[in-house]
């Protein structure tokens, strides 16, 4: 495990730059409120502790496919190890500033990799499977307090347009969109992990904010992002608390 210690903490942190591909329209989802299960894992293809919370994902990952339960799974790639050897392509300062809103409203002065948060409101060491086990668990336990719906309404070869709907978005809650590319490999050639052939599962590629309750969503495609391997997550989350107040996805 990694540790920075943070200063001056920025705002709290819900936009970036947005990403996306070339799917065929039709594909939706929606989520009716019932309960739900966010994983979010901080990692770094620069920190020699991260492989195994990396691996651990990709179990949770695999084992929500296989059962149907609703857990939804974001790796995000932080950039502050980048300067020790090896930077990490998925990286962006963008996820090392969500972090640190977590970290924010969790009264920490330090962040770390990996670190994982289940539905914003409990973090860990990510590589900790008995913490993760419990926190999905009690997840799955309570209903989702707000319904959202998901729509993939056209496609064209460097940007996808997503329509949504959250009919009753609480006063101070935003939209959150994520486009996570599964089965991901990188062969590592410095730093800690250097020599190491690192697997990745729904590592986060493009993120993206709204606060309204309704609208459209225009992303574009990441060079080299293999859309059939890809998905949409989308959280309702509080902008204050940064708790996660519902949750949907779909596959291309």
């Amino acid at each position: 495990m990694k540790f920075i210690l943070i200063f001056g903490l920025p705002a709290l942190f819900f936009g970036a730059v947005a990403m996306l591909a070339q799917p065929a329209a039709g594909q939706f989802g929606e989520s009716d409120g019932s309960a739900f299960a966010v994983v979010e894992l901080f990692t770094s293809e620069g920190c020699s502790s991260c492989p195994p919370a990396d691996r651990l994902l990709a179990e949770i990952v695999a084992a929500a496919n296989e059962s149907g339960r609703r857990v939804f799974c974001l790796s995000f790639h932080v950039d502050y190890w980048n300067h020790i050897g090896w930077r990490d392509p998925y990286s962006n300062a963008a996820f090392s500033d969500r972090q640190r809103s977590y970290a924010q409203v969790f009264e920490s002065s330090r962040i770390y990799t990996p670190q994982m948060i289940v539905n914003g409101r409990t973090e860990f060491v990510g590589s900790n499977r008995s913490k993760v086990e419990s926190a999905i668990t009690s997840a799955l336990s309570e209903a989702a307090v707000v319904a959202l719906s998901l729509n993939l309404v056209s496609s064209e070869a460097k940007e996808v347009v997503i329509t949504y709907n959250v009919p009753e978005l609480p006063k101070g809650a935003v939209v959150n969109f994520a486009l996570v590319e599964r089965g991901l490999f990188q062969e590592v050639k410095r730093g800690e992990n250097s020599g190491r052939r690192l697997p990745h599962e729904n590592v986060v590629r493009a993120f993206r904010t709204q606060s309204d309750k309704s609208g459209s969503v225009a992303l574009r495609v990441p060079a080299g992002m293999k859309l059939k391997n890809s998905s949409v997550i989308a959280l309702v989350q509080d902008a204050s608390t940064m708790k996660v107040l519902g949750a949907e996805t779909f596959s291309f």
